[in-house]
């Protein structure tokens, strides 16, 4: 574990990225964007999570002191080409979970560290394959209310992701949002 003795600021809401972030350093502040987070649809699919983790680090860099060292991140599932963001309702976590039963999809979590002028990206692309998901059982995911706050309608370390993921290609930590290898890097490079 790095001990900070830089101003370190998750700008992140996600007590994902907080409860990962804890592993690499010991101190750090955590400051909650409220940031529009439409993108440009000429986008690619794999590249949404890097534009927006850039995006969240900028505006995260202009409220925080020039000496802090920002972190952001950000996580797109895709499935088919198509991007599954947070559900905006119910219904659409339903069909969100229906698309990705019985199929594999790819985890994309790109995280953003910026300290005065210098800017790091990382992005880690992962798939995960789900069991077929039966109708009740999406119900009583949905039910929990867990779905609506996660990329793809769903979060792999609920205990429904524990069940119904067959099997991971890549970085555990990566699909539940954030890569906690690099970022240990970085912040080691940066601090140390």
């Amino acid at each position: 574990m790095i001990a900070a003795n830089k101003n370190v600021i998750l700008a992140s809401g996600s007590p994902r990225r907080k409860e990962l972030l804890s592993l690499v350093i010991d101190t750090f502040t955590c400051l909650s964007l409220d940031i529009d987070e439409s993108f440009p649809s000429s986008i690619p699919a794999h590249e949404v999570a890097a534009h927006l983790a850039v995006k969240k680090a900028e505006i995260a860099h202009q409220r925080c002191a020039e000496e802090s060292i920002v972190i952001t991140a950000d996580t797109t599932v895709i499935c088919d080409e198509i991007l599954l963001e947070k559900p905006q309702s119910v219904k659409e976590a339903a069909q969100f979970l229906n698309t990705l039963s019985n199929r594999w999809h790819e985890v994309v979590t790109a995280a953003c560290i910026r300290h005065g002028d210098q800017q790091f990206l990382h992005t880690s692309v992962n798939k995960v394959r789900f069991a077929s998901l039966p109708s009740d059982v999406i119900e009583d995911y949905i039910r929990t209310g867990s779905p609506m706050d996660k990329a793809g309608g769903y979060g792999i370390q609920d205990d429904f992701g524990k069940v119904f993921i067959e099997k991971i290609e890549g970085d555990y930590q990566a699909i539940m949002g954030l890569q906690v290898s690099w970022v240990y890097k970085k912040l080691d490079e940066l601090i140390n």
